[in-house]
């Protein structure tokens, strides 16, 4: 898309907050584009700060976190491209804007209608428990610490909280992972030189660990003798 644009266009672009949208990968994917060069920077607060800044060719602006409810206004203006801007030809700028305000008008007379939200969180916290052991099997070299130790809490919270909402073999597996997994989180843990940080990441493990054995590991009732 970007290559299609007349050189000097500035862009902007609309992401949601997976970690790939601003990861070093993109960040070095976005200076080539902006013809800029790109010096690695450590947090992905760092990355998105950059990211966000209007002082190159292309603009990331990102979607506020928690934003489910935005997900019918996306819907709403996938309709728009596709019924309108898509099938369309238009001769000028004004040609548009008028074939944007008519269907706008069309849709709130003939099709717009209170939504209704209806859905309960069935399997969200399953969903939240096996993503993060997604992120850990592939071994991210992009994760860090911050991203890391918000994981590990929301993950204790589900495993304090919500137990019976999430299936025993996620958990076993959770537990079995993140035994296999030791070395590399110890190595995201070790990347920061804040101590606060450290600790306060160690601190998550440790209780999202305990919790997990003392939950499917003490509880295993011993064979009784004969």
């Amino acid at each position: 898309h970007v290559e299609r644009q007349p050189k000097n266009a500035s862009l902007h672009y609309i992401c949601d907050n997976y970690n790939t949208h601003f990861n070093d990968d993109f960040c070095k994917a976005v200076a080539e584009l902006s013809g800029i060069i790109y010096t690695p920077l450590k947090t992905g607060k760092e990355r998105r700060h950059w990211l966000q800044s209007g002082n190159k060719r292309i603009t990331i602006h990102f979607l506020p976190f928690h934003g489910s409810w935005l997900n019918m206004i996306e819907i709403w203006f996938g309709l728009l491209g596709d019924k309108c801007i898509k099938k369309g030809w238009f001769e000028s700028v004004e040609a548009l804007v008028q074939a944007l305000n008519d269907f706008t008008e069309t849709w709130n007379k003939y099709f717009a209608h209170p939504f209704t939200w209806t859905y309960r969180g069935e399997g969200l916290h399953g969903k939240v428990v096996r993503r993060f052991m997604r992120l850990l099997l592939i071994e991210s070299p992009q994760m860090e610490i911050g991203f890391l130790t918000k994981q590990l809490l929301l993950v204790r919270n589900m495993a304090q909280n919500y137990w019976i909402q999430v299936e025993n073999k996620d958990w076993h597996q959770m537990l079995d992972l993140i035994t296999q997994k030791d070395v590399y989180i110890r190595q995201v843990i070790a990347f920061s030189n804040k101590e606060k940080q450290i600790l306060k990441a160690e601190q998550a493990l440790l209780e999202l660990t305990k919790i997990l054995y003392n939950n499917l590991v003490s509880r295993v009732p011993h064979a009784k003798s004969a």
